[in-house]
C-alpha cells in the first residue's frame, strides 16, 4: 500500500477537508438560499427555473467557449472542455425540460453561485 504524503501542505489540506465535514451544522442553522428548506424572506426573488438557469448557464457558456478556443496541443484541453460542456448542457436541458419548479429563489444567491 502506498502511504500518502505527510508534509505540512498535505496535512493542512486534509485538516481543511475534515473541517468541511462540519458544514452540515451551518446548513441546519441557516439553509442555503436556493434550497427548498430556505427561509422565506422578502429579498429579491426570481422563479426557481430562472435561478437554476442563472446557476448553470454561465458554466455552460464558459465550457462551450473553452471547447471552441481550446489549443491543439495534445487534445486534453478539448476533451476536458467538451466534457464540461456536455455536463452543464445536460443540467441546462434538465432545467428546461425535465424538472418542475414551483418556488422561487433569491436572485442574489443564484447570481453569486453562477458567476
Amino acid at each position: 500500500m502506498i502511504a500518502p504524503p505527510a508534509d505540512a501542505f498535505a496535512l493542512t489540506i486534509a485538516a481543511l477537508q475534515c473541517m468541511n465535514l462540519l458544514a452540515f451544522a451551518n446548513e441546519k442553522k441557516s439553509p442555503t438560499p436556493y434550497s427548498k428548506f430556505a427561509h422565506d424572506d422578502a429579498k429579491a426573488k426570481i422563479p426557481s427555473r430562472w435561478g437554476m438557469l442563472l446557476i448553470y448557464g454561465p458554466a455552460f457558456a464558459a465550457a462551450l467557449y473553452c471547447a471552441a478556443t481550446a489549443p491543439q496541443l495534445n487534445g486534453r484541453e478539448l476533451l476536458v472542455a467538451s466534457l464540461l460542456a456536455l455536463h452543464f448542457g445536460k443540467r441546462v436541458a434538465e432545467v428546461l425540460g425535465l424538472h418542475k419548479y414551483s418556488g422561487s429563489v433569491q436572485a442574489a444567491a443564484s447570481g453569486f453561485i453562477g458567476f
